[in-house]
């Protein structure tokens, strides 16, 4: 007859090895998802236009300055499922065309609220997917990066944008 001190030992036994195997196995698929070549076959992401002003207002502020027609995306700047840790960043890309009273009321109001080093450098505003032909003013005073003080978002915390004739190019991102 067995005694009840050798069964709990035996129960013990069991469960210890248990919790082994289980770790020896968390710990082989870790290693075998890190050895991968990285090779995973990308989706190609269809980029998707919205003209839908009310729905950008609710990514941005435009309780001051509301644009009279918009063209917009938010685009994925990370992998998602890729195998290293941490969030997905998004990139919102705007170009929102206002009437003359607002852009100069716009101008007027952040002439003194640039931020950019390379003030007139407008590359980071082509967007690939602006309408064809699109005419970027280059080497003026309307070419001047601004922060989005206006434009601020709960979602997105680092953007700025350049005024174009009666256009504003915004760039705003998740950090």
């Amino acid at each position: 007859m067995v005694c009840r001190k050798h069964i709990k030992s035996i129960e013990a036994y069991k469960s210890k090895n248990m919790q082994k195997i289980i770790l020896v196995l968390l710990i082989g698929s870790i290693f075998v998802q890190s050895c991968s070549d990285g090779t995973k076959e990308k989706k190609s992401e269809t980029l998707v236009l919205n003209n839908n002003v009310d729905s950008l207002a609710l990514l941005i502020d435009l309780t001051k300055y509301k644009p009279s027609s918009v063209i917009w995306t938010v685009k994925k700047m990370g992998i998602a499922n890729d195998r290293v840790p941490g969030p997905t960043d998004y990139n919102l890309q705007a170009l929102m065309t206002f009437d003359s009273s607002s852009i100069n009321s716009i101008k007027s109001t952040y002439r003194f609220f640039s931020v950019s080093f390379n003030p007139k450098d407008t590359s980071k505003f082509k967007f690939s997917w602006l309408p064809q032909g699109y005419v970027f003013v280059e080497d003026t005073q309307d070419a001047i990066t601004y922060e989005p003080k206006f434009f601020q978002s709960p979602f997105y915390s680092t953007g700025h944008f350049i005024i174009n004739k009666n256009d504003i190019l915004l760039s705003y991102y998740t950090q």
